[in-house]
């Protein structure tokens, strides 16, 4: 399952929204995914830890990603089939700090 998220990122956010996505793209994710994610706060790492905990894992990376002014456009590809998973996990990405998220089928 592939999807494209388009994040218009706060300008005090852009250094680590490009830290998580370079880490995805490397296949970083898990403990190093949710390290990085917990600088958005706690909020964000109690909802990490209840996908983890909950929810059976499938592996995510980001296959590209750009970003142009503060805008980031990133190409996530999720392996199985697990909708519940996908599902969480951009309501995780909703929860934090941007201007817009905006989430589309990868054509």
């Amino acid at each position: 399952m592939d999807f494209l998220i388009r994040l218009i990122a706060n300008a005090v956010d852009i250094e680590q929204w490009q830290t998580i996505f370079e880490g995805l793209e490397q296949g970083e994710y898990g403990a190093l995914f949710q390290e990085r994610m917990a600088y958005f706060g706690k909020d964000i790492e109690l909802k990490i830890d209840n996908i983890y905990d909950n929810i059976e894992f499938e592996e995510f990376f980001v296959e590209e990603w750009s970003l142009e002014d503060n805008t980031f456009e990133v190409h996530f590809e999720f392996g199985g089939n697990s909708i519940e998973f996908v599902d969480q996990f951009k309501n995780l990405l909703r929860s934090c700090p941007c201007q817009s998220i905006k989430f589309s089928e990868f054509q």
